[in-house]
């Protein structure tokens, strides 16, 4: 079997976020809460396939199933 090269995937996130001026000098008082991919949705099989069977399988995966609308995961009902 000829393992192909992947390309290098390019990601750009752009979030709306205030003015510079406008940012707070500190978080002090302010409770941050970051939730990850995994916790918001369920990535679960994927997340086997990337430590089953490396990053090679992981894109496949990935490209195979991009149409799929993903399903709720722990931490999508806190959102």
């Amino acid at each position: 079997m000829v393992e192909r090269k992947l390309p290098k995937l390019k990601t750009r996130v752009r979030f709306p976020s205030p003015a510079p001026s406008q940012m707070p000098a500190s978080f002090d008082g302010r409770l941050v809460v970051a939730i990850s991919s995994r916790a918001l949705f369920d990535l679960e099989e994927s997340n086997r396939v990337f430590e089953a069977e490396g990053v090679a399988a992981y894109h496949r995966y990935q490209l195979a199933h991009e149409s799929e609308i993903l399903e709720p995961g722990i931490a999508f009902s806190l959102v």
